[in-house]
């Protein structure tokens, strides 16, 4: 399990790269990850990431209409508003 230290640096590195991109299309591979629907690929696709920002070891995607949450444990969370 990586520290915060390490998570923030992910943070960062990712952010640089991905914040005002958009999404093209979304490949699940272990559908038990995405935690809230069927229609998650759908949703996000499209999407443009607004903010890649961290609350403790989670990483969490702003996109516009979106937020994304990456757990340490693969897990996605999708929540709209």
């Amino acid at each position: 399990m990586p520290e915060l230290p390490e998570v923030e640096t992910v943070r960062r590195q990712l952010a640089d790269y991905l914040e005002g991109k958009t999404i093209k299309k979304v490949d699940v591979r272990a559908w038990k990850s995405v935690k809230r629907d069927r229609y998650f690929p759908r949703e996000v696709a499209g999407q443009t990431i607004t903010k890649l920002d961290r609350i403790g070891k989670y990483l969490l995607f702003a996109l516009d209409v979106l937020s994304v949450s990456l757990a340490n444990d693969r897990s996605v969370d999708l929540c709209t508003g």
